[in-house]
């Protein structure tokens, strides 16, 4: 099986995912399609056998709880396996339905740990709202690559919470896509790269032998960066057919339901279980961020970068909550909200645009606003996405408000 993701039929009560491969040190999408040929009423999933920890919306699985399963929405126990939208941006669950579309739901797996078991049984269950018998049961088995090299460059704290460098190494995974995850993971010789990241007071800074080419500015409260296993950061091999970029992504994860929220201007939302992620492609020769990531409504936002270094945030400010509360955002998220439907990988197309960017210094793509509680958003960026056929890709220019597309939390 060579999809991106796994199939779940609904109407069939055991079934075999096969195998999967996890990504050492690492977080990968888990994505699965759900479909029934018999109408169901509304139904959750849950992880059988998983251990859950107090104040924490995530499942531990492993025999050293060596993985972690989370996933977003606020969905608190159980991820809902379909929803209707309700103004945008909210959810209600709903019934399952044979004439429906096939639905996709998409959790993070994360390894952590020096422990790299060969295999581990993964199971999960489909249930009735509001309790019951499972009616339906997947069972796939996370794989360790097959050709794990031994020396794997990583970002590494050097001091805990302030300071992250490259390790020595000989290896890189090769990039792997949010939302259309490969079954297996592949991995390439690369040089290790004078990468690190910074903290300095509520941003970090990515350095580039000491220069900094690109600042995340922390917006949320409580900050997300004082929860030391709640950031996260992974190097890839970025897929340009001569390798001329690496790829960084950041992650950040919301959940500990039982930490204290500040609410700003009395309009903030806090979701928990939460998880966003920017990816930065970062050039060999200089490392130069010329293209930037983030995700809208389970689609990737690419960004070309107008000036450097880029500017990103996570979380809405004081300003961006009162927009959100003035209604100036609610018809770009609806519109985003619809886009959303189109299952459309931009990636070739951004790996022939950082190809011609690989070389050039031409004027260095999404100012995002949003209406979710840690959205992610690319500053001094233009906009690059899907036209209306799912395939042309249009450029988006402007900073006003009118023209900035929205970015959820997933």
């Amino acid at each position: 099986m060579n999809s991106d993701f796994i199939p779940f039929q609904l109407e069939q009560a055991q079934q075999d995912g096969g195998s999967w491969d996890y990504r050492p040190w690492g977080t990968r999408s888990l994505k699965i399609r759900l479909a029934t040929t018999q109408d169901l009423g509304p139904l959750r999933l849950r992880w059988p056998g998983a251990i859950q920890k107090a104040g924490l919306v995530c499942a531990y699985v492993g025999a050293g709880s060596e993985f972690v399963i989370s996933w977003g929405g606020g969905h608190d126990p159980d991820v809902p396996v379909r929803t209707e939208d309700k103004w945008g941006a909210f959810e209600e669950i709903a019934p399952v339905l044979a004439g429906a579309e096939p639905n996709f739901l998409y959790f993070n797996v994360t390894h952590s740990g020096e422990a790299l078991p060969e295999s581990v049984p993964l199971t999960v269950e489909a249930y009735p709202d509001g309790g019951g018998t499972a009616v339906a049961t997947l069972t796939l088995h996370l794989q360790r690559p097959a050709e794990l090299p031994k020396r794997v460059i990583r970002l590494l704290p050097v001091t805990a919470g302030q300071r992250w460098e490259a390790s020595e190494g000989e290896f890189l995974p090769l990039y792997d896509c949010r939302w259309w995850p490969a079954r297996t993971v592949t991995y390439e010789k690369a040089e290790r790269p004078p990468l690190a990241v910074q903290r300095e007071g509520e941003q970090l800074l990515v350095q580039w032998a000491g220069q900094t080419v690109a600042r995340i500015v922390d917006q949320t409260r409580p900050l997300v960066l004082d929860q030391l296993d709640d950031v996260k950061f992974e190097l890839f091999q970025f897929i340009t057919p001569a390798r001329e970029y690496l790829a960084l992504r950041v992650w950040f994860f919301w959940l500990n339901k039982e930490i204290k929220v500040l609410s700003l201007g009395g309009l903030g939302r806090h979701e928990v279980p939460d998880a966003e992620r920017f990816d930065l492609l970062l050039r060999k020769k200089d490392g130069l961020v010329t293209l930037a990531c983030t995700d809208l409504h389970w689609r990737e936002m690419w960004g070309q970068v107008i000036e450097p270094p880029l500017v990103a945030t996570i979380g809405l400010n004081l300003q961006q909550k009162a927009e959100l509360g003035e209604e100036k955002l609610g018809s770009v998220f609806k519109k985003a909200a619809k886009d959303a439907r189109r299952d459309y990988n931009p990636i070739g197309y951004i790996e022939r645009l950082a190809e011609d960017l690989a070389q050039d210094d031409e004027e260095l793509i999404t100012r995002a606003k949003g209406t979710e509680a840690h959205v992610p958003m690319l500053n001094n960026v233009q906009q690059v996405t899907a036209g209306p056929d799912g395939q042309t890709i249009v450029v988006t220019k402007g900073t006003s408000t009118e023209h900035e597309m929205t970015s959820s939390d997933v």
